[in-house]
């Protein structure tokens, strides 16, 4: 593919266009190809002409991509027919009986909004890249937790976030019970700039209930993880202060590694927390036996309505529970009457 690349940037304008032009002909009459018959006498092996179509139309189709620059849109491959993605979907599958899922061509090119693309990164397993190369999304979505729960990981997957992120806290949430060999640990990756605050929220209630039923089981550094993604990218206060409670409960030496769990707004919404943390407190040091009591007695005192009278904490407070999504209509509704859209952030 190199060697192509470099004597296409070599030639002209006008003899590439040729190329190019001359290449779409060839695919688009792939299906109807013969076979000139010249070499017939010459067979080392009885001809398997499923493999020859589907590597005769595969590297037809990688030379039309790198000669046009690392894109084809499929209405140039087959600009006469009626419905381009039905034909585009019967030819990866011819690839894929002739080549096997496996073979280096098809990991070279990947479906892109209506076109065939060169790939920049591979997935790590073959199976997610023939259905991307298909665009067969439904598969995708079907592959990705198995692999999680089989393979410990998905990180090598190279999609969109929220695939990544609920395939991998799926498997977190089977744990050492998964027939996976491999030892996991939990896979959070932040959420890349643009992704609608409903898709990190759902995320965000997947993990709150992975944190909530595994907490116990779960490791010290992947507790603290786990807490510090939710603090960082999570709204104030939309998080569930049950999951909160959980990890502390489970481990409170988290009070002292992630200081940040020692405000009790972050269990605001959480009834029972208190108690829950309290049961802790006969198997924790003194420091943090310490910072456990007076987090219960904060938390109680919140939930009672009771919580301060400093005037800064109650502005903080009521800036954060305005902010939270069960109250965030409310907020349009007495704060932002001409605001039609929900808030992201402070205000």
């Amino acid at each position: 593919m190199r060697f192509a690349i470099q004597l296409f940037e070599e030639i002209g304008h006008d003899e590439r266009d040729r190329i190019r032009r001359t290449l779409e002909i060839l695919v688009s009459g792939y299906r109807q190809r013969r076979d000139s018959g010249r070499y017939a006498a010459y067979r080392p092996q009885p001809a398997d002409h499923v493999r020859q179509l589907a590597a005769y139309s595969a590297n037809l189709v990688l030379l039309l991509v790198i000669v046009s620059g690392g894109r084809v849109p499929l209405n140039r491959l087959w600009q006469n027919a009626v419905d381009h993605m039905v034909l585009w979907r019967s030819t990866v599958s011819l690839w894929h009986a002739g080549l096997g899922r496996d073979h280096s061509l098809l990991r070279m090119l990947v479906y892109e909004k209506g076109a065939v693309c060169l790939k920049k990164s591979r997935n790590a397993w073959p199976e997610l890249d023939h259905a991307s190369l298909m665009d067969d999304w439904d598969l995708m979505v079907r592959l990705l937790p198995g692999i999680a729960l089989y393979d410990g990981s998905v990180l090598g997957y190279a999609g969109r976030w929220e695939e990544v992120m609920v395939a991998s806290l799926l498997g977190a949430m089977v744990g050492e019970e998964s027939l996976s060999p491999v030892c996991r640990t939990l896979q959070l990756l932040p959420p890349p700039k643009g992704t609608e605050r409903r898709t990190i929220t759902e995320v965000f209630d997947l993990l709150a209930f992975v944190l909530r039923i595994r907490a116990s089981g779960m490791p010290m550094e992947d507790a603290a993880k786990a807490a510090r993604w939710a603090l960082d990218h999570c709204l104030p206060y939309d998080f569930d202060g049950h999951a909160f409670a959980a990890l502390v409960a489970a481990h409170p030496s988290l009070l002292v590694t992630v200081p940040e769990l020692n405000r009790p707004e972050n269990y605001w919404n959480a009834h029972g927390a208190a108690l829950m943390l309290r049961s802790a407190l006969t198997n924790s040091v003194d420091e943090v036996q310490g910072r456990l009591s007076r987090l219960c007695d904060e938390i109680e005192s919140i939930q009672r309505g009771r919580w301060t009278d400093d005037e800064d904490k109650i502005k903080h407070m009521v800036h954060g529970l305005l902010n939270a999504r069960p109250y965030q209509r409310l907020r349009i509704a007495v704060l932002d009457p001409g605001d039609e859209q929900h808030p992201s952030g402070g205000g």
